[in-house]
């Protein structure tokens, strides 16, 4: 039995057990409260709980509260933890359901009370709320045996799971939202069903209220209005505190219409608890619930959120003054930071040019004496990046006016008038809104901001370091510009940005994105050769390269000098081969079935049976676990033009070539996840000419034609193929039309729905619905070429 004494160690307890498991000792094997929750059956018939809580502890907590130091300094104290930790042990552990003493319950409640945040490895809303839920199981088990006085003494109060709730709300444990909202879910179930001694308290929902406002997890509003909207069902009123949470949960949010909620709460929460000071203290809602309306606003999509911004400044303003203009609820710069945030995150040149006039007042009213009002670091990058966005989108000006801020910040800064000197942000966004501008000025000072931040590092400011990021975004904008010899001197003079030894994959990772950046430049330059000087420096690097990086290089290759395009691309296609078997790429459809165009183009002999070479090769490797290899209907597509163009290959086989094309047509039409689109039809109607003018020709032709018909893929490239395969009184007789020239669209819509519609959606011979799709999205591809999918990274 604990007696009297052992109650006063609990005083000292509070602050001997933060020491010790703080301790070297207690920090080695400091355990987990562990407990879980089992459903019985309800215990009584006054109170009918549904719920039955059961706390299991780790067995080897006693060992932990008696682990001692090397060198203990004071046996009292290691008694004084001894006699604690073995209480909790007994209580856990050895005390059998019903069976705990009268008197231990002051001591238990003492430390459910007091328990410290002690820190360290140690978890203490675990340790609580595991007390918590064994006097629960007391208390039930005196129901279920209707031991009346024990059932009294045993008998939970509000305290008990404020204590629980509170201690959750100070943990870092990821899972204390679920805590605190289960706990308070017992403890209204239990006040619900009739047991006043455990009724909420303020003090209780308002732990609760502020867990949830920390939180970032999705949906974290509609519980919290759930725990807002219960205060009254606990006979309670809500307090300044509660609904101060409660509008920055709703700010918080971002869901449609939470800025409105929240103003409303705001509003209904300043008359009732209007800030103001009494007797030099601050009380009633405080700034930070009215700036998160604010920021609400302006990350809202409301158009009228920068005007509703406004408005609740005004009423700042408002209270301010009313309460003798004293600053309880002046707007503060981070208050009109946010409204200039609204302005700009609008994106449109007007509301912009607002955010920029409010930074003006703002520095204006500083320069005149209102110290508050000074425009921080944060204040001046909002406004350069909106100006940057807007110049993403292309807006004339909009990077000069970013500029112009930069300068005119380090200008004031350097002339003793401002605090706040421009930052690395602050120069990158800037340099954004040069490299997006148009033009070709835009690298340009998008490097000259580059050789400033460098020239800052050189002269001390570590903070000002150029990083990978703002090279490659200076790179890159030379790249767009199609500059590439200033991007390639840009490289020279900042790759040793790009390296850094002390993180080797960060560092490889940073120079093969500029390779790419490169490489890509000089294949839209129609530069092959450089590109693949690029592709071989990734692999000489072991920068591993994508697959994406070899598909650019064989693709520009089929827009370059023809004599060599076929040389050029074997090369590339057999060091991707390569790479792959050495397990350093994965190989794509898409570098296939560029290579197969590239065969085609280049008028390889036999092209055809390569093609076929190719796509079956594809198959097995797909078969072999290769999902990434699976042919899709660009390669069919590919395949059937490379037949279709054995035609004009000297020495083919026509016959051959007509025979692969009507296969390769077999197996997409008897494959589900293939179908075919405008392509597929118009590249075999142009394999008519692979057989000699008659009948049978003229037969091929009608059927395909009806078949795209029924597909309702019909279009110009259909047309145009039809025309130059049959007579002008062949075609004519299959359109049904007069003399003259013809356009799908007056065709019978049924002929070219799937065009309409931008992507097919069923096969012709009426396959069921829900299988795979093609992304054919009715591209103008006559050849099954040029469809950009090459130019993916």
């Amino acid at each position: 039995m604990i007696n009297q004494l052992q109650l006063l160690l609990v005083a000292s307890y509070c602050t001997s057990v933060i020491s010790f498991v703080n301790s070297p000792g207690a920090r080695q094997n400091v355990p987990q409260i562990e407990y879980k929750r089992t459903n019985l059956e309800p215990s009584t018939k006054a109170f009918g709980l549904k719920l039955r809580a059961t706390a299991v502890a780790n067995d080897e907590i006693a060992e932990a509260f008696e682990a001692e130091d090397e060198e203990p300094d004071d046996e009292e104290h290691d008694e004084e933890q001894d006699l604690v930790a073995g209480f909790i042990e007994m209580i856990l552990h050895e005390t059998p359901r019903g069976e705990m003493k009268p008197d231990d319950l002051e001591l238990l409640r003492a430390i459910i009370a007091n328990f410290p945040d002690a820190g360290g490895e140690w978890d203490p809303a675990a340790v609580v709320e595991s007390l918590v839920l064994r006097l629960m199981d007391e208390w039930e088990q005196a129901l279920r045996e209707e031991d009346m006085e024990r059932e009294e003494i045993f008998r939970p109060i509000s305290t008990d799971f404020q204590a629980a709730i509170t201690q959750w709300a100070k943990s870092d444990n990821d899972d204390k939202v679920v805590k605190v909202l289960a706990l308070l879910s017992d403890q209204r179930e239990i006040f619900e069903d009739g047991l006043v001694s455990v009724q909420p308290n303020l003090v209780t929902i308002n732990a609760v209220l502020r867990t949830l406002a920390a939180s970032r997890e999705r949906g974290i509003d509609r519980r919290a209005t759930v725990v807002f909207e219960s205060i009254s069902d606990f006979g309670l009123t809500p307090d300044a505190d509660a609904y101060e949470s409660m509008i920055i949960i709703l700010a918080k949010s971002r869901s449609h219409g939470a800025a409105g909620r929240a103003e409303k709460l705001l509003r209904q929460a300043a008359k009732e608890f209007p800030p103001q000071m009494i007797e030099g203290q601050l009380t009633g809602i405080s700034k930070e619930a009215f700036n998160s309306v604010v920021i609400a606003y302006a990350k809202s999509r409301d158009d009228n959120g920068p005007q509703k911004a406004e408005e609740i400044i005004t009423l700042m303003d408002q209270i301010d003054s009313d309460n003798g203009s004293l600053g309880v609820c002046s707007p503060s710069i981070n208050t009109f930071t946010s409204l200039i945030d609204a302005y700009g995150q609008k994106n449109e040149w007007e509301s912009t040019s607002q955010a920029d006039r409010m930074l003006n007042k703002l520095l204006e009213q500083y320069l005149d004496g209102n110290e508050d009002l000074e425009p921080n670091i944060a204040t001046w990058t909002i406004v350069i990046n909106a100006w940057a966005r807007l110049s993403r989108k292309n807006r004339h000006g909009a990077a000069e006016r970013a500029g112009r801020l930069l300068k005119r910040m380090e200008d004031l800064h350097q002339s003793g008038k401002i605090s706040c000197k421009p930052d690395a942000i602050a120069y990158v966004t800037c340099m954004n809104a040069y490299a997006f501008s148009k033009g070709g000025e835009g690298a340009v000072e998008a490097e000259q901001m580059l050789d400033e931040m460098n020239e800052c590092y050189m002269d001390g400011d570590d903070s000002m370091k150029p990083t990978a990021r703002s090279v490659r975004i200076v790179i890159d904008a030379y790249v767009k510009n199609g500059d590439m010899i200033a991007a390639e001197d840009l490289l020279d003079k900042y790759e040793d940005v790009l390296v850094s030894e002390d993180e080797e994959k960060e560092s490889s990772d940073n120079l093969k994105d500029v390779y790419k950046s490169l490489l890509y430049g000089y294949t839209q330059s129609g530069d092959p050769e450089e590109a693949r000087n690029y592709l071989d420096l990734m692999i000489e690097k072991n920068l591993k390269p994508e697959c994406s990086s070899f598909n650019v290089v064989i693709d520009a290759n089929t827009r370059s000098d023809p004599e060599a395009l076929l040389k050029r691309s074997q090369e590339v296609f057999q060091l991707m081969e390569k790479s792959f078997q050495a397990g350093e790429v994965e190989p794509s459809e898409i570098v296939y079935t560029t290579f197969i165009r590239a065969l085609t183009k280049g008028k390889a002999p036999a092209m055809y049976k390569k093609a076929d070479i190719l796509l079956q090769r594809m198959k097995k490797l797909y078969d072999s676990g290769v999902r990434s290899l699976e042919p899709t209907i660009f390669t069919y597509n590919a395949a059937i033009y490379a037949c279709s163009e054995s035609a004009t290959v000297e020495g083919s086989s026509k016959t051959d070539a007509f025979k692969q094309a009507v296969k390769l047509f077999t197996e997409i039409k008897n494959d589900s996840t293939l179908i075919p689109d405008h392509v597929t039809f118009g590249n075999m109607i142009g394999c008519s000419r692979l057989l000699p003018d008659g009948e049978k020709k003229t037969k091929f032709v009608e059927t395909m034609f009806r078949l795209c018909c029924d597909a309702g893929c019909v279009n110009n490239f259909v047309l145009q193929q039809l025309e130059a395969r049959v007579s002008e009184d062949e075609w004519r007789a299959l359109l049904n039309c007069p003399p003259g020239s013809i356009e799908y669209e007056a065709l019978p819509y049924e002929w070219w729905r799937m065009i309409d519609a931008g992507k097919t959606r069923r096969k012709f011979d009426d396959k069921p619905k829900g299988q795979r799709r093609n992304d054919s999205r009715g591209r103008n591809d006559n050849r099954g070429r040029n469809d950009n999918r090459g130019q993916r990274f």
